[in-house]
C-alpha cells in the first residue's frame, strides 16, 4: 500500500513510476495498469528526500538505526602524480542531520 507520507514510499515511485489514475477502456485479458514515471517524478524524488533526510546523510564511522541528529567530519590529505609533476591534494567532509525547523 502507498503511504505519501513515508519518504520511502515517495522514492519508490518516483524511480519505479506510478499508474495512472483513469483508465479508459477495461479489455479482458490485458494488463492495464502500466507503471510509467511521468513529469512529476523529480518532485517525487525531492518530497522523499524532505521526508527522510537520512536516505542521503548518514554517519559513516557507526551504524545508525533509528533516525537521531549527528555530525560527523572527516579530513584527508594525499599527493597527485601526474608524469613528473607531483601535487598536494586536500579534502575535507562535514555530514550533519539535525531535527530543527530551520535549514
Amino acid at each position: 500500500m502507498f503511504d505519501p507520507f513515508s519518504g520511502s514510499a515517495l522514492i519508490d515511485q518516483a524511480l519505479r513510476g506510478n499508474a495512472p489514475g483513469f483508465f479508459i477502456s477495461y479489455p479482458y485479458g490485458v494488463d492495464i495498469v502500466q507503471n510509467a514515471t511521468t513529469s512529476r517524478s523529480a518532485s517525487t524524488l525531492f518530497q522523499g528526500l524532505l521526508l527522510e533526510p537520512h536516505m542521503v546523510s548518514g554517519p559513516t564511522r557507526r551504524p545508525q538505526l533509528l533516525r537521531a541528529p549527528f555530525i560527523e567530519t572527516s579530513v584527508g590529505s594525499g599527493a597527485a602524480l601526474s608524469g613528473s609533476d607531483v601535487g598536494p591534494i586536500a579534502n575535507a567532509e562535514l555530514q550533519a542531520f539535525s531535527n530543527s525547523g530551520s535549514p
